[in-house]
Order: C-alpha cells, then structure tokens, then sequence
C-alpha cells in the first residue's frame, strides 16, 4: 500500500524567477514528494492532471514520481519545458486569452492567459472555461472557447487534485 502525503499550498511550486520558495518549512521537502502519482486505481497530482506535462517530465523523473535537484531548477525557470511541465501540473493548465484580450488579477496586474477548468470537457466560453472568484472570471472575456484549447477527457481512473 502506498501512503500519499499532502503538501499545503507553500509546497515550493517554483516562482518562475528561478529562485526557490521562501518557506523554511519546504527546504527539501519537494524534493521528496512526487510531482503525480499514478496507480492502477487512481491518480493523484496537486492541481491539474495534464499528460503533455508528466510526459514531459517522466523520462527526468525517478520510478517513485521525483525530480532530481537539477530538474526542480530548470522547472523554476521560465521559458523551457521543463517549468511549463511544472507549472500546469502544481498551478494548473493555462491557456491564452484571445488576441487583444486581458483581465486584471486580484492584485491588478494584467493577465493574458487564464487557468482552465481542464476537467470540464463541455467549455463554450472562456469565461465558462476559467477559474477563480465569481468577480474576476466576470472580467474574462466571454467569447467562445476554442475547441483545440480544450483538454483532452480524463478517462478511466479517478484523479485527485490538492490545490
């Protein structure tokens, strides 16, 4: 039997600046958790079940789901594969906003993607596509969702996300 531990939300998902999380209480402890799990009867990950992603990351990752030191670096860096591999399975799936579209954030920076509800296959709308609270994904455009932006269906095991 395998025992599955849960991270909280300061579980050192890389920042996309290269440097890691500030927490004390995550020193080493991502490296010792698997980014995905997947077992006969299940699969767990912490935000978003892409398989682009973990195939991404499966040839670099150890038999137990781990990353090396080296590959958890190259995930916290923006523009390789490697960190939007990671960055869709521990943040979730975004995709980009129609050209000429964005929406501020709570914090009221800009954003030209959205995260997805990648486990929703029947999406019309980006809007019915995004995640978040009911006042910020009022502010995504409401325009139809394109099919190729549209996950491919989870079939057969269940999937439990932590986020």
């Amino acid at each position: 039997m395998m025992r599955i531990v849960v991270a909280d939300e300061a579980c050192g998902v890389p920042r996309g600046d290269g440097k890691p999380t500030d927490s004390p209480r995550t020193d080493g402890l991502v490296l010792q958790l698997p980014l995905w799990i997947e077992e006969p009867g299940l699969r767990v990950v912490h935000a978003c079940w892409h398989p682009p992603a973990i195939e991404v990351l499966t040839p670099l990752a150890t038999p137990m789901y781990l990353l090396p030191a080296r590959v958890h670096e190259a995930g916290a860096r923006k523009g390789n594969q490697e960190f939007l591999a990671v960055e869709s399975l521990c943040k979730g799936l975004e995709v980009p906003l129609p050209a000429g579209c964005s929406f501020l954030d709570k914090d009221g920076k800009e954003r030209l993607e959205t995260r997805i509800r990648w486990w929703e296959r029947d999406l019309l709308t980006y809007r019915q596509a995004a995640i978040g609270p009911a006042e910020l994904t009022a502010c995504v455009p409401d325009l139809p969702f394109p099919e190729a932006l549209r996950p491919a269906p989870n079939t057969g095991r269940p999937v439990f996300i932590r986020h």
